[in-house]
């Protein structure tokens, strides 16, 4: 809330009306749960706000509760600005602040009002009407809800917004904190990672308190989704918010000194960019740390890895994207949200914002986009941000491709091939999306998905014919494969012959992009293997062969699996952890150490085979995994990945005497905390 000192900007008093130096503040109205390694207690008097976080054997509070608007609560903005309700209007030091409900209380010193509140020895739930800060005495019209639980040194939180505001109007986006976070003068050193190699162990930096006067607060993106205000030993408070890139924080008053009910004062809040509607029922979830910077920091990276590439499902929520138009509120059909956005075209240079997220170009080479357009145009566009360490705004000067688009309302998947791009490369951190060029009245554009694929089926060359209703590929004068033509981008157009043509690059829901000589532009194909073709990418008996199942937002070990047995030093892992992009899909299998395998029991007619598949390094392990891979226990072939990106590599060929089950293994041979990781396994005739 940057509320005593700051609020988004404007400089404020460090007096304030609810200064709990004043008196104001009840011990008695305080609940604690204590897990035996950290005590955490909210004032039941405060809307249920967390008021004292400490070690369970010092108990030393780490929270400042100088006001009703420090704690670690909940807080969020939206328009009007400045927001007025029953002939209250703010004080003129608040008018910049608009509508502005927060769970402690507002700055006169009334508290938010407990609706429901239970408690056991390691959780609590608590729900409030919280007040808006700005005014005096006056309810916000939504509730906020709370349900905290100990684990180890960590507080889990889940936070939800329902609101209910009897303005309906659509507002545009304004910053949330998700939560404030404030601490005491002694923990005063805000530490955080905002580099573009997270997960790496790349030096964490200091972001120090700022100096000559003005707004004290400093914007940044937080790569590894994390921040720490700490002691001069490095011990203190962190928050790690999973994929919440966006952060503020500082620190106000004097390093080092004061405690809870002091005014210096340190501060965090994860932010995101959002609309509030009327109606919306908005909730996230957040872990607070308490230890020293080390545990801090390895807590956030082990829930980081294996994060994968952007991948935006507008399936209930906007994914924390927002809109752009000139001279307009708002830009889409508003709350609830069923299965896609639906955006205006008739809105005056309308922009669509991702959130931050930081990516490789090299591992995200081709955009997909699943919409449906209503409208007479025939292009779109979309932008990208080159990551700069010091900088945290989109900015999309010179990164635009335009794409071809279908403007008859049928979703439709569009691929645009931003590797062909010179200025696509190294980090990124934003995605723009202009879905037409110009305003029309009536035209809209719904949209289902937005997501970034790799390379991971690269054909250099082949030749092929349309035969019906099939497109039949002969590839670098390997085996046929036949693919069925569902839908193409230019049905009059559809070419009959292909020869010797550049690249294909295929994703794992079969969708194509072909670029046929002479075209000016590419044209988008649907494909889908037709019965009885080879597989192009795992195939055989091979089940699971890419590991799809079951997903994962991060890594498991000894997974229960589809077709594969795992064993406790193995598993699986999403998509670019610590290596490059899966080959196929969006999952690897991984084998740490020396004592990991993976095996499958498949069957086969006699013949001769090899086992085909993809093998990379872990990059952060300081040393190379071996892997062996075994048929029915006789080794077929060792290999040693030498970095992290993917090769594909085959085993020496072996007989099979007699049809049969068999047994294939992966088997990791190396010694010590290193990891290979294995894609695309498939059993091929020679």
């Amino acid at each position: 809330m940057m509320r005593s000192v700051w609020a988004f900007g404007a400089m404020l008093s460090l007096d304030s009306m609810a200064s709990a130096q004043g008196g104001g503040y009840d011990e008695s109205k305080m609940e604690y749960i204590d897990n035996g390694v950290i005590k955490l207690g909210v004032n039941k008097g405060l809307g249920g706000a967390i008021t004292y976080i400490a070690d369970s054997q010092t108990e030393k509070n780490i929270v400042n509760n100088y006001d009703w608007g420090r704690q670690i609560q909940m807080s969020f903005f939206a328009y009007p600005i400045p927001y007025s309700e029953n002939g209250k209007d703010p004080a003129a030091h608040w008018e910049h602040i608009g509508w502005n409900p927060i769970q402690a209380g507002d700055d006169y010193g009334n508290g938010s009002a407990i609706v429901d509140f239970q408690k056991s020895d390691t959780t609590l739930y608590v729900k409030c009407i919280p007040m808006q800060w700005p005014l005096d005495n006056v309810p916000g019209e939504c509730t906020y809800e709370c349900w905290i639980e100990l684990d180890g040194n960590t507080a889990q939180v889940r936070a939800r917004l329902v609101n209910n505001r009897s303005d309906q109007n659509q507002y545009n986006a304004r910053h949330q904190e998700l939560p404030a976070v404030y601490s005491n003068g002694e923990f005063y050193r805000l530490m955080t990672y905002r580099g573009d190699q997270p997960f790496t162990g790349d030096a964490v930096v200091r972001i120090p308190k700022k100096t000559g006067g003005g707004f004290p607060w400093d914007y940044w993106l937080a790569t590894e989704n994390w921040a720490a205000l700490v002691d001069d030993n490095d011990w203190g408070l962190g928050i790690h918010k999973p994929d919440n890139y966006f952060f503020i924080g500082g620190f106000a008053g004097q390093e080092g000194q004061g405690g809870t009910f002091d005014s210096p004062t340190g501060y965090i809040a994860p932010l995101h960019t959002e609309i509030l509607d009327h109606d919306i029922v908005y909730e996230y979830t957040y872990t607070l740390i308490v230890g020293d910077l080390t545990e801090i920091r390895d807590y956030a990276v082990v829930q980081g890895q294996g994060m994968g590439l952007p991948d935006w499902t507008f399936e209930n929520d906007r994914q924390h994207w927002r809109y752009n138009a000139v001279g307009s509120t708002g830009t889409d059909a508003g709350w609830p949200i069923n299965d896609y956005i639906q955006l205006d075209l008739g809105k005056n240079q309308l922009w669509a914002t991702s959130p931050p997220r930081l990516w490789q170009a090299e591992e995200a080479p081709v955009l997909y986009i699943n919409a449906a357009f209503s409208t007479s145009q025939s292009k779109s566009r979309v932008a990208w941000t080159n990551y700069e360490s010091d900088s945290y705004d989109p900015s999309f000067d010179g990164n635009v491709i335009a794409f071809d688009i279908i403007g008859d309302g049928e979703f439709r998947t569009y691929a645009i091939d931003l590797a062909s791009v010179e200025n696509y490369a190294g980090a990124m951190s934003y995605l723009g999306f202009q879905p037409s060029p110009s305003p029309e009245e009536g035209g809209w554009v719904k949209v289902k998905r937005i997501w970034f694929g790799a390379d991971q089926r690269h054909l250099d060359s082949f030749s092929g014919k349309m035969v019906g209703n099939d497109l039949a590929l002969q590839v670098g004068g390997g085996p046929g494969r036949s693919f069925a033509v569902e839908a193409t981008s230019d049905l009059s157009a559809q070419p009959t012959v292909w020869t010797d043509v550049g690249s294909v690059r295929l994703d794992e829901e079969g969708e194509g992009l072909f670029v046929e000589p002479g075209a000016s532009l590419p044209r988008f194909y649907r494909l889908k293997e037709a019965s009885g073709a080879d597989d192009p990418v795992a195939g055989g008996p091979v089940a699971n062969a890419g590991f799809e199942t079951p997903v994962q937002a991060t890594f498991t070990y000894g997974p229960l699996t589809d077709g594969w047995t795992f064993n406790s030093s193995s598993g699986l892992q999403a998509s670019g952890w610590q290596a490059g992009a899966a080959p196929e899909g969006a999952q690897t299998a991984f084998l740490q150490g020396g004592s990991s395998s993976i095996e499958q029991s498949l069957s086969l007619e006699a013949g001769d085979y090899e086992v085909v598949f993809w093998i990379a390094d872990r990059t952060s392990d300081g040393g190379m995994q071996t892997v062996e891979v075994r048929f029915d226990g006789a080794p077929v072939g060792t290999f040693s990945p030498a970095n992290g990106s993917f090769e594909e590599v085959r085993t020496n060929s072996f007989t099979v005497a007699s049809p049969g089950d068999y047994t294939l293994e992966f088997a990791g041979a190396g010694s010590g905390d290193v990891t290979a990781f294995v894609d695309a396994v498939s059993i091929t005739a020679k």
